[in-house]
């Protein structure tokens, strides 16, 4: 709020519940601000989950190319050694999809998380942030109407009186 200009008076009086309005209004502000950080910050979290989930894809498509290679060596073997063969194939497909451990973030620590789990896990996750975010815009959209509703009420009153836009 600003000072009145040398000169001006100030012919308006300002009742209880005037400051009341005054107060909740402030109250909003810094709710909104509060919300619109946090509302930033999810939308980031979102955005890095959406990536790591990409790259899990693209690991996830090179595990599969690893095993068509694995695959295509066998056909050039002999029906002898394919018996033979197939079987470390496997062992070795399975090895590679075993000590596929992705480190995972819950909260401050690292949990060790096998691809499937990770995947299943980040699907988890990007929807609780999406409900999170859809919460968070609607609080804001609540608020900013609960705004309008007292900034029309207190201009209508005050006028020129006073100030509520923000300087930034």
């Amino acid at each position: 709020m600003e000072m009145l200009a040398s000169g001006k008076t100030n012919n308006v009086e300002v009742l209880w519940e005037d400051q009341q309005k005054i107060n909740e209004f402030s109250t909003l502000i810094q709710k909104k601000d509060i919300l619109t950080i946090d509302l930033k910050d999810c939308r980031q979290e979102k955005e890095y989950l959406d990536d790591v989930s990409t790259e899990l894809d693209m690991m996830e498509l090179e595990n599969d190319d690893f095993d068509d290679l694995l695959s295509d060596d066998d056909d050039d073997d002999d029906d002898d050694d394919d018996l033979n063969d197939d079987s470390d194939n496997k062992e070795k497909k399975k090895d590679v999809s075993e000590d596929k451990k992705i480190q995972y973030k819950i909260g401050d620590a690292f949990i060790f998380m096998s691809l499937e789990e990770t995947k299943t896990r980040l699907e988890k996750d990007n929807k609780i942030l999406e409900n999170k975010i859809i919460k968070f815009e609607e609080n804001i959209d609540k608020i900013n109407e609960r705004l309008t509703s007292l900034k029309s009420q207190l201009y209508a009153k005050f006028g020129s009186n006073i100030n509520l836009e923000r300087d930034e």
